[in-house]
């Protein structure tokens, strides 16, 4: 695997990139960066030219203007094909980057050759964008603290993203109990998991406050009235497990295959938590959209 910078218009572009063939163009959720890909990656790159690039203002990428929309990133990625010399991809995104991932099917089509999309955020009514908005805001995830709080307030959400894997265990991994008499809390952590906790902490630390801000504005735009404008051929991902919300689950992925003209959805049953997917359900991830690639041909 080798790392580098693309040039854009709006500035220097951090990817990752592995393998040759078909390209595939990878696009991480709120508030990772290509290594929310990191075991995807090379179960793809045997077949494909697989990048990962960081979104701006994320990651090691340069920052993004003040306001910006999904489709304002959007044109960043087709400036980073540009710059990496690929006409056309099979392009993936996970969460707001999936919503990223629509816009750029519909603002440049010739550059699409698919799309999956996973955990895409699709809300049944504006009530319930509201409500999703104003929750979001309340968390103001990643604001720093004077006092450091910020940090520990994202290490025990990450952490409660992996303590999904568990319902009987009493506590979260990682986070001490008082008068319990427990090993030392990373120790209790697999390797796949302290390589998710150190990337989230890692790029949150990075990225601050334009996590809950980026989140806002690409959420709050209405995706139902875009997906029929989206003419590439569509995988919806359903996540069958538990740990998110409706508005990221199967139903509203079927919902989505509906709504675009050439969708099609798949169910991963079992793969919990809409930001653990990539790292702990890699296999599975992978080998669907091979499939669905496969079926293009």
């Amino acid at each position: 695997m080798r790392r580098g910078y693309a040039d854009t218009p709006e500035g220097q572009v951090h990817y990752a990139e592995e393998g040759s063939g078909p390209a595939v163009l990878l696009l991480h959720h709120t508030p990772r960066s290509w290594t929310f890909w990191r075991r995807v990656i090379p179960l793809l790159s045997p077949r494909h030219r697989v990048v990962a690039m960081d979104t701006l203002g994320f990651g090691a990428s340069d920052g993004a203007k003040a306001g910006a929309k999904a489709r304002d990133y959007a044109e960043n990625v087709a400036h980073v094909m540009d710059a990496l010399g690929i006409e056309r991809a099979h392009v993936a995104g996970a969460m707001t980057g999936s919503r990223i991932a629509m816009e750029l099917a519909i603002g440049w089509p010739e550059r699409v050759q698919s799309l999956t999309v996973m955990g895409f955020p699709l809300f049944d009514s504006q009530a319930e964008t509201d409500r999703r908005m104003a929750e979001t805001t309340r968390e103001h995830m990643g604001a720093p603290e004077p006092d450091g709080s910020h940090v520990l307030k994202v290490w025990r959400y990450v952490l409660g993203n992996l303590a999904v894997r568990d319902f009987e265990t009493p506590y979260a991994p990682g986070v001490y109990v008082p008068g319990a008499a427990m090993e030392s809390p990373i120790a209790q952590l697999t390797e796949a998991e302290q390589e998710y906790l150190r990337d989230w902490m890692v790029d949150e630390l990075r990225v601050g406050a334009h996590w809950w801000s980026t989140a806002v504005t690409v959420y709050s735009e209405d995706a139902r009235p875009r997906l029929p404008l989206v003419l590439a051929p569509v995988l919806a991902l359903g996540l069958c497990g538990r740990g998110f919300p409706a508005y990221l689950g199967a139903e509203r992925a079927a919902e989505v295959a509906k709504l675009a003209p050439n969708g099609r959805t798949m169910k991963l049953e079992g793969a919990d938590a809409d930001s653990r997917v990539a790292t702990f359900h890699s296999k599975e991830l992978a080998a669907a959209m091979l499939v669905f690639w496969k079926g293009l041909r």
